[in-house]
């Protein structure tokens, strides 16, 4: 079975939801994400992933800013 088919049927059964995650785990995603794009000079704010303000605040102080 190819991999699109098995990701397919298990998110068409009734009732599936993605799976949630917390900020602060978000958080650290988008910081690392700024981080590597940094490095591959692309400027990236956390303002590019959300608008939320309590999880910009949570990406800048992982970044230092």
């Amino acid at each position: 079975m190819a991999v699109a088919a098995r990701t397919n049927s298990q998110t068409s059964r009734k009732g599936w939801r993605p799976r949630k995650t917390s900020d602060a785990r978000l958080a650290i995603d988008i910081a690392d994400s700024i981080r590597t794009h940094a490095v591959a000079g692309v400027n990236k704010s956390a303002w590019d992933y959300t608008s939320r303000l309590e999880l910009i605040e949570r990406v800048e102080a992982l970044l230092g800013r």
